[in-house]
């Protein structure tokens, strides 16, 4: 089989020949795809076909100007994976109530075929210049080598000195020999002023709520990541030692699966009291423990960390189509995230949450 074209001459005749290599949906000038037919050339006068007639000058000249047009347009080989190009991943989330600000840095590397579990020349980052600065001050980030849990140690960049505070922008500078310098931009959300809502309260029957109860206009957050903690205190070789368990959203019945919260753009999380009875028992029975209380964490997360998580862990958009490539990323130069949150966390009796039941 082999693609019929025609060319339109300005003598008024239309010649009719099968090109070598054939193009679908190319137009140059007067030149157009009509079928795929098996023919030999020929041209077609005002009369109706004929095998002969046509000067071979004309056969000739019409090969040579598609081949020219045609042959560096096929030239198309479908490869699933994409060209390869090295680029500087950084990873950071600025958040307050740690000890230190840590950076991360990686490589993106190259897999085998398409199977990105068999990496090949993973180049590994352990020369840098990290800085953070604000409109005040600048930081310097220090390497440091740490256990990175598989057995192997790893390089990361700590600071002790930055204290995050809310509403400030924050900008990252990463530079790293070998690669082009890359920054990013971030602002500490507001803070979200945790509040336990009892049960006679709560927006859900036989539930408590932690929810975030004023935020500021600073620096608006885009999404909330709450979690319930019950709260005992164990005695250890004549010490009180506080134990904790995390209360899920719900337990499969069928599986027996927990499912715990994750980041959403509600302002507030509904907790089953059921749920938080069967962590007390547990603790209770299993650890010993006494002076039970409840234990609520509530985080505001700006935007690029927000998007970041969404993106990579699971969309939670109805309106919006997710693209299995999670190139989403504030890196300038480079990819990964540069991100910021703010807590708050308060503290209520068991008892307390009972008598207001």
């Amino acid at each position: 089989m082999a693609l019929i074209c025609f060319v339109r001459c300005y003598g008024g005749r239309e010649f009719i020949f099968p090109p070598i290599l054939p193009y679908c949906g190319m137009r140059m000038r007067e030149v157009f795809v009509i079928g795929w037919f098996g023919t030999t050339a020929r041209h077609r006068s005002r009369d109706g076909y004929t095998s002969a007639g046509a000067p071979l000058a004309w056969h000739i000249s019409i090969l040579v100007l598609l081949l020219a047009f045609v042959s560096p347009s096929c030239d198309n080989t479908f490869e699933p994976k994409g060209r390869y190009g090295e680029r500087l991943v950084v990873f950071c989330v600025l958040d307050p109530s740690a000890p230190c600000q840590v950076v991360r840095l990686e490589s993106t590397y190259d897999a085998e075929g398409t199977n990105p579990t068999q990496p090949h020349n993973v180049r590994v980052i352990d020369e840098a210049v990290v800085r953070i600065q604000t409109d005040r001050k600048v930081y310097t980030f220090t390497d440091t080598v740490v256990d990175a849990g598989n057995g192997s140690m790893k390089t990361i960049w700590v600071s002790r000195d930055l204290k995050p505070e809310e509403g400030r922008i924050y900008t990252l500078t990463v530079s790293v020999p070998g690669y082009q310098p890359v920054t990013a931009e971030t602002q500490v959300p507001s803070k979200p002023y945790l509040d336990l809502i009892p049960p006679s309260l709560s927006k859900g029957k036989g539930t408590v709520e932690l929810a975030a109860a004023a935020i500021s206009a600073v620096a608006p957050p885009k999404g909330f990541y709450f979690r319930l903690y019950v709260v005992g205190d164990k005695t250890v070789e004549g010490k009180k030692v506080p134990v904790r368990m995390e209360v899920p959203l719900r337990v499969d019945g069928v599986t027996g699966d927990t499912i715990y919260t994750k980041p959403s753009r509600d302002s507030r999380r509904s907790f089953s009291l059921d749920i938080i009875a069967a962590m007390k028992s547990r603790l209770e029975d299993h650890e010993f423990a006494t002076n039970i209380r409840l234990l609520g964490v509530g985080y505001s997360i700006e935007t690029h960390l927000y998007n970041y998580f969404q993106t990579v862990r699971g969309f939670d958009d109805p309106v919006s189509v997710r693209q299995d490539r999670p190139d989403v990323t504030n890196i300038a130069g480079g990819v990964g995230v540069f991100g910021a949150l703010m807590p708050d966390s308060l503290n209520r009796s068991y008892v307390s949450i009972l008598v207001e039941k």
